[in-house]
């Protein structure tokens, strides 16, 4: 069983990561004491932290394909988050929030889709192929 922050249950067997990433989503949401933390260990403000976990995490957003919901769990994002909220992150984790605070401006000012407010983010902050470069990737 895999336990990190309080979360357990997810077994590694075919798709772990998936149902790690499910626990560790419902455990971030339910957090009350990252956003502080984080901004202590990082260049952002409590509340760009606040609304980059409101934007990753909890909010739903509009897709190219017409569905309105709430982003997949990500087992990679699950764990950035997690080392950024114990202080043990790396410049890549931090790269993730740049990008997520590109997108979600983006979203928020001109009223994009998630596809195309993505890459523009990817143009300033490519985390995932910042991620794959890093050798971080599980």
């Amino acid at each position: 069983i895999i336990k990190a922050s309080g979360a357990t249950g997810a077994k590694k067997t075919p798709g772990w990561q998936d149902r790690h990433a499910d626990l560790m989503y419902e455990e971030i949401r339910k957090r009350t004491t990252d956003c502080k933390k984080i901004s202590q260990n990082t260049i952002f403000t409590e509340k760009a932290v606040a609304e980059i976990k409101d934007h990753m995490f909890v909010k739903k957003h509009r897709f190219a394909d017409g569905s309105i919901r709430r982003f997949d769990p990500d087992f990679e994002q699950a764990q950035a988050w997690d080392r950024l909220f114990h202080g043990n992150h790396t410049e890549v984790d931090e790269m993730m929030l740049k990008h997520e605070y590109v997108e979600l401006t983006q979203m928020r000012l001109y009223n994009m889709v998630y596809e195309d407010a993505h890459e523009i983010a990817n143009t300033k902050h490519n985390w995932f192929k910042a991620l794959i470069t890093s050798g971080k990737e599980a």
